[in-house]
């Protein structure tokens, strides 16, 4: 009597627990690469927010020191939208 074959396979042919196992790799591989140019695109976003921000930042502080009369009129009427909008009744 023969003795059973446990992968079920033909010879020559690779066991299918070692098929899946490749393809679970490469599958690993993949989503690896795809998770690296994600983390790179994240931080290239991240360090564009930041000089954008700090761009904004300036603007602002300049257009206070050239206008303070009216950046004081600017801040208050945004007070007093703010106020209005989250007064609850």
């Amino acid at each position: 009597m023969a003795e059973p074959n446990d992968t079920n396979t033909k010879q020559g042919e690779t066991p299918i627990t070692d098929r899946a196992a490749r393809a679970a790799h490469e599958a690993i591989d993949r989503l690896s690469v795809q998770g690296g140019r994600a983390e790179e695109g994240l931080r290239s976003g991240s360090r564009y927010a930041e000089a954008r921000g700090q761009d904004l930042m300036a603007q602002a502080c300049s257009y206070v020191r050239e206008k303070p009369l009216q950046s004081l009129g600017i801040a208050a009427a945004a007070g007093f939208l703010l106020a209005t909008l989250t007064r609850r009744r």
